[in-house]
């Protein structure tokens, strides 16, 4: 990505569970004005897994409040 970019975020629950919560991430961009390339780009994606953990480090169930 290059200083000036447009850059977007998106994000989507995929589950949650008991204990945890899986996000997936998708990263796009668009170069600023001036660049050859006009459409946005694909440049990076993941799943996020994140477990829920009491204030003693166990796990523990997920609140959905």
């Amino acid at each position: 990505m290059r200083v000036g970019s447009m850059v977007s975020v998106y994000t989507q629950v995929q589950d949650i569970g008991h204990s945890s919560i899986k996000i997936d991430v998708e990263v796009w961009v668009r170069p600023p004005h001036g660049q050859r390339i006009e459409e946005r780009q694909k440049v990076t994606e993941a799943r996020f897994v994140m477990v829920a953990l009491d204030d003693n480090g166990r796990i523990r169930a997920v609140h959905s409040d």
